[in-house]
């Protein structure tokens, strides 16, 4: 049986980075938004053996099994979603998410393997079940199985329905450097003090309202504070609010930088002006529902 489905990059409309757990990971607050950028999963099985086989249009991407879609199909196994004599499982990846970029672009490959391997078993596991399997292979699992609009608390695996942004076009671009997830909390956490800023609570009621002007004085990501002020990230905040962004924020713990435009115009000038070499530039809109 084959079935291909999308895996939507996200962003994070708002971002903090609580305290640090006994199991080395942190707590965070935030806001994570599905968008129409995405990596396309063909997961495709047959009888055999519990083979799994993973292949990628990108040459840069690990397709061995520290791989996010082979762990996805190893624990849906392990996991009992085919009893005892699990198929064979070729997976095929076609990239278009940045890696090391703070788009969830390994999580969201996992997720969809996950939704595929699921469907194709006759549903397995419930919601919760997939849910669980997903929050055993990395934190931003469990929203990209889901998507939409939704808080994000825990370490990833407390999920709350959130308002979507409303019509808006975004501009994303990766600077040609990534950054390493694990540096940027730890970095994080050898800051001597963290300035002010705006409450979870706050980004919700503003999404609530609709209003991307009141979003803007939300928005917010704390691993900006460990960013140099020279990088390529604050040159891509700098132009994209030049060319008329409601707001400019890096996703994740990055690198990669997003704009959110009323306008459908100025997101394609902020785009033709990112597009000069120094940045991989998409062009993509909300998506409220996968």
């Amino acid at each position: 049986m084959r079935i291909t489905l999308p895996a939507y990059a996200k962003i994070n409309l708002y971002l903090s980075v609580k305290e640090r757990r006994e199991d080395g990971y942190h707590n965070i607050e935030s806001i994570m938004h599905t968008v129409s950028l995405h990596d396309t999963v063909t997961v495709t099985t047959e009888a055999g053996d519990g083979n799994i086989f993973v292949a990628s249009d990108s040459g840069e991407l690990d397709c061995g099994e520290s791989n996010l879609a082979y762990r996805a199909a190893d624990a849906f196994f392990r996991a009992g979603g085919f009893g005892t004599t699990p198929p064979s499982v070729s997976i095929f990846l076609e990239k278009r998410i940045p890696t090391s970029a703070g788009l969830a672009g390994g999580s969201s490959d996992c997720a969809a393997v996950l939704r595929a391997l699921n469907i194709i078993s006759g549903h397995a596991f419930s919601s919760g079940g997939l849910d669980a399997i997903g929050k055993s292979l990395g934190a931003d699992v469990p929203f990209c199985l889901h998507g939409g609009s939704m808080t994000v608390r825990g370490i990833g695996e407390i999920l709350s329905p959130a308002a979507p942004l409303p019509d808006a076009s975004i501009v994303i671009c990766r600077p040609n450097e990534g950054i390493s997830t694990s540096g940027a909390y730890r970095k994080i956490d050898e800051l001597p003090e963290i300035p002010a800023y705006p409450t979870l609570k706050s980004a919700v009621s503003a999404l609530e309202a609709g209003d991307l002007a009141s979003l803007s004085e939300c928005a917010y990501n704390m691993f900006e504070l460990i960013i140099p002020p020279e990088s390529n990230i604050f040159k891509a905040k700098r132009i994209m609010n030049e060319c008329g962004a409601a707001f400019s924020l890096m996703s994740g713990s990055g690198s990669s930088v997003f704009g959110v435009f009323e306008k459908a115009g100025d997101a394609a000038l902020a785009a033709k002006r990112l597009s000069d070499g120094e940045f991989f530039v998409f062009e993509c809109s909300p998506v409220s529902k996968i």
